[in-house]
């Protein structure tokens, strides 16, 4: 872990603030940091992000403590996105038949989704606008717009808005 008054950036690691900094330090630390300048950004604790350049993250989004990001090909966050403590979010996975050992996907936060304490968002996976992730789940395969998925690996459980609401 890193003190409570700097920020390390190391080429291909960031990682920003320790759980329990007041959010208005996190703010200041973070102010120059690629996206975190922006008011509408919320980091509450400690964050881990590989390849800052290859993320993109809508207004209004909650980041909360122990999230890890690990884009590959890219990852993009809708409009408020709201990540429980200590979600992975794996774009990165590995494979022997590659020169380098790891393949690499991209993934797809759409709007207005949450996403559960502990889940696992693993490559190439798209979470429709107004999803719900229940806790501790792994996502391995797209859910749909407006569904609650949970589990191991994660399975579509229900409707939680009606469609209408969607458009």
């Amino acid at each position: 872990m890193i003190g409570t008054e700097s920020i390390v950036q190391r080429g291909w690691a960031s990682v920003a603030c320790r759980v329990g900094n007041p959010l208005r330090r996190v703010r200041k630390y973070l102010r120059s940091w690629w996206y975190f300048g922006r008011p509408d950004v919320k980091v509450n604790g400690a964050l881990v992000v590989f390849h800052t350049d290859r993320i993109s993250i809508g207004t209004e989004c909650v980041i909360n403590r122990g999230v890890w990001i690990v884009p590959g090909e890219g990852v993009i966050l809708g409009d408020r996105v709201v990540l429980s403590p200590e979600v992975m979010i794996l774009c990165a996975d590995l494979d022997r038949s590659s020169s380098d050992m790891h393949s690499y996907g991209r993934i797809v936060i759409e709007s207005d989704v949450w996403v559960g304490t502990r889940s696992i968002i693993l490559k190439n996976v798209t979470i429709g606008k107004g999803s719900i992730i229940g806790a501790g789940s792994v996502v391995t395969r797209d859910v749909p717009a407006g569904m609650m998925a949970a589990g191991n690996p994660a399975r579509v459980i229900r409707s939680c808005v009606e469609a209408s609401a969607l458009l």
